[in-house]
């Protein structure tokens, strides 16, 4: 059969006719068989709007709940706030001195008015203290020294009058007609209202104050102080009114709430402990004898923590939340600021307890739509064999790529056209890939592929360690060779050093004339950059070594490189134009680094590594310090080291005896220069140079010293 070829002699297909195999042919099949599995979708379709139907109504009724529950507490507390308030203006000292009958009737008649209150109380500013609590049905015993409760008794009388350092409180048990039935004293004095939080706080605020939630020792229930301060004719303050009120009844008014079948309200402050929650006996744990509220996350409820997780995170007021494999709805409505209390009261009710009648009837349903659906698999199952042999072949290469395993060829026999064209594309694609990565760093290739986003100019901050390096007197060696000899000698010592370098994960940025620039801890994220870029400078410097050794044998010159390390926040990115980028680093980091390499002239040595560096890695590497330096660009001093070797390990990179030695001799030479002992660091490079004549750091020193020591430098030279 004869077949058309377009303008370009590619060989098409037929009009009117399907090409053989084609992928387009196989979808068509495969979409066909899908249709059948519609039915699925208009039973989840049907379930989904009758569930949103009933979820709609479940949000009216949590609304309703949480808006009862704040009209409740707010009734149940602001009597509190008013009744300090009002007793603080009839609380006057003068009342306390001169009228204290009445005023303690006073207080009974509040707390009869306001029987959920659990006590109300003054204390003045020179410690006195009067205080009337409601005792607890059913109390046996109570303060003093753990006191029988008398029979009948309703109400304690507390009075505390204090003459100087002496002190007597006295505890008055009444019943309900105010007859006294008992009284006891206290054997030991420690109450000091003025210390108190109620007192300090209303006194600092000046005006009507609410304590933090706190726990009644005697109640061992949860509960809230109001208080205000007593004002003075001066209009000073004489001292604070405080009344207590316990929470339990908010509990109570909770448990009384059905939100579904097991959902549950609770109220919590801005620390997420439980004012108020259906079950009271769970909202007080105890440490070290001592009551405190519990936190939420102590109950051990997995949709109530993970709902006030959810909260504490961002999240919406209303939100669905996942626990052990459980959807919650979870709703948050903070009280309103008027109230003066940062709470919140929440709601967590799991979802099918709306719903769950819903996904009963949907049962049926969907068995029904699975009976089609399983007809639809099996036949997507048997046209997928047949197309995604080939596919899967692809998708292995396609995942060689990506990991830059890139030998070998990609052959993937198919019948389908569009297959064959993806394996030819795919090989393609392979090949510019090599080719990319001796230009890009693999690492950076490897980022870009894991990503799939597009190279953009731009960079970001990471910590990263950063190395320059250099050859000494590189102008004056290409001044008595060849260029093309040149060239082959810098490419053989440029090819070592790049394989010691990217053995230890580094990363290449550029190679500038004789020198080379790499940094370590991008675009792979590395914990121990500094550690890996220390190791991987000495084991270079022994490297170049061993190559001089090789040259001197053939008559050609050495190379001896010096290197700078710094370490500290840096930009990295792609930087340049949109025709021609470059993955680069920048910023006060690199300067540094660059500048540590020059100043390996300064001190006659090879390796110079930043403060940072050493903070980082002297447990593991030898470092030996040089000197304070504030380099070009840079007007605080910071000390500078000389890299000497690994403390253990390779025995090639390995510090010696002799090293530690040096190390030792310079520590002592530069402890005695900055305590300007003169003398004694004179005479310390002294025998550093006699010891180590190749040493250049004696003749930094020694002129250093000798004109110190002639002419001291002012009080505030700190060494730099």
């Amino acid at each position: 059969m004869t077949q058309s070829r377009g303008g370009d002699g590619a060989a098409r297909p037929p009009k009117g006719r399907l090409v053989r195999g084609s992928l387009q042919f196989n979808i068509l099949i495969i979409f066909i068989s899908l249709l059948v599995a519609m039915t699925v979708s208009v039973a989840w379709y049907t379930y989904q709007k009758q569930s949103e139907a009933i979820l709609d109504l479940s949000e009216d009724i949590i609304h309703q709940v949480s808006a009862t529950a704040i009209e409740k507490t707010v009734r149940y507390l602001e009597p509190l706030r008013q009744a300090a308030e009002t007793t603080a203006a009839v609380a006057g000292r003068a009342a306390f001195l001169d009228r204290r009958p009445e005023l303690v009737a006073y207080l009974v008649r509040t707390l009869a008015v306001h029987d959920h209150f659990y006590s109300l109380y003054v204390g003045y500013a020179d410690g006195d203290f009067l205080q009337v609590i409601t005792l607890p049905e059913g109390l046996q015993r109570f303060r003093p020294d753990d006191m029988a409760v008398p029979p009948g008794a309703v109400r304690v009388v507390r009075l505390l009058d204090r003459d100087g350092e002496d002190a007597v409180e006295t505890w008055t048990y009444v019943d309900a007609d105010g007859r006294t039935l008992a009284v006891g004293e206290s054997s030991e004095v420690v109450f000091d209202p003025r210390v108190r939080p109620w007192y300090q706080g209303a006194e600092q605020s000046d005006g009507a104050f609410w304590s933090d939630l706190y726990v009644f020792f005697s109640l061992g229930k949860p509960g809230l102080t109001a208080s205000s301060p007593v004002r003075g004719a001066a209009g000073g303050i004489e001292g604070v009114v405080g009344a207590d009120v316990a929470l339990d009844a908010l509990s109570a008014f909770l448990a009384g709430q059905h939100i579904g079948q097991s959902g549950a309200a609770f109220i919590i402050n801005s620390r997420d402990e439980l004012v108020a929650f259906p079950d009271p006996a769970r909202v007080v744990a105890t440490d070290g004898g001592r009551p405190r509220p519990v936190v939420i996350d102590e109950l051990g409820e997995a949709g109530l923590s993970a709902a006030v997780a959810a909260r504490r995170e961002g999240g919406a007021a209303r939100a669905i939340v996942e626990a052990d494999g459980i959807s919650f709805i979870s709703a948050f409505t903070a009280f309103p600021p008027s109230f003066g209390k940062d709470w919140t009261i929440g709601v967590v009710v799991p979802v099918d307890d709306f719903v769950g009648t819903v996904k009963e009837t949907n049962q049926t349903s969907l068995a029904i739509s699975l009976v089609v659906l399983l007809v639809g698999i099996v036949v997507i199952v048997v046209v997928s064999r047949w197309i995604s042999r080939p596919i899967r072949n692809l998708a292995g290469e396609a995942r060689k790529i990506r990991d830059l395993d890139l030998d070998g060829t990609i052959e993937v026999p198919s019948h389908v056209a569009e297959v064959r064209e993806l394996a030819e594309s795919m090989g393609a694609m392979k090949t510019a890939v090599q080719a990319l990565g001796k230009f890009v760093p693999k690492g950076l290739v490897q980022e870009l592929m894991d990503s799939g986003v597009e190279i953009e100019l731009g960079g970001r901050n990471r910590e990263l360690t950063v190395m320059f390096t250099d050859i000494d007197g590189f102008a004056t060696i290409s001044e008595h060779m060849a260029p093309e000899a040149l060239m082959l000698q810098v490419s053989d010592y440029f090819e070592e050093l790049t394989v010691v370098l990217r053995d230890h994960r580094a990363t290449i940025d550029k190679y500038i004339g004789d020198s080379i620039m790499a940094f370590w801890g991008a675009p792979a994220a590395n914990l121990d950059h500094a550690g890996d870029a220390c190791m991987a400078v000495l084991f270079a410097d022994r490297r170049t070594q061993a190559l001089n050794a090789q040259w001197r044998g053939t008559g050609k010159p050495s190379f001896v490189t010096r290197f700078g390390l710094h370490c500290g926040e840096t930009v990295v990115g792609t930087l340049g134009s949109s025709e021609r980028m470059s993955y680069t680093v920048l910023g006060d980091t690199v300067n540094l680094a660059y500048r540590l390499e020059g100043l390996n002239k300064t001190y006659g040595t090879r390796i110079c590594v930043s403060q940072d560096i050493h903070g980082r890695v002297e447990d593991r590497f030898l470092l030996r310090p040089l000197d304070i330096v504030a380099v070009k660009g840079r007007q605080q001093g910071t000390f500078v080291y000389e890299l000497l070797g690994a403390r253990e390990g390779d025995p090639d990179v390995v510090a010696r005896a002799p090293d530690y030695r040096r190390c030792r001799m310079t520590e002592e030479g530069i402890d005695a220069y900055l305590g300007r002992r003169w003398g004694k660091a004179i005479a310390v490079f002294t025998d550093l140079a006699d010891a180590f004549p190749d040493d250049g750091l004696p003749g930094v020193y020694l002129p250093r010293l000798n004109a110190y020591r002639t002419h001291p430098p002012p009080d505030d030279w700190r060494g730099i």
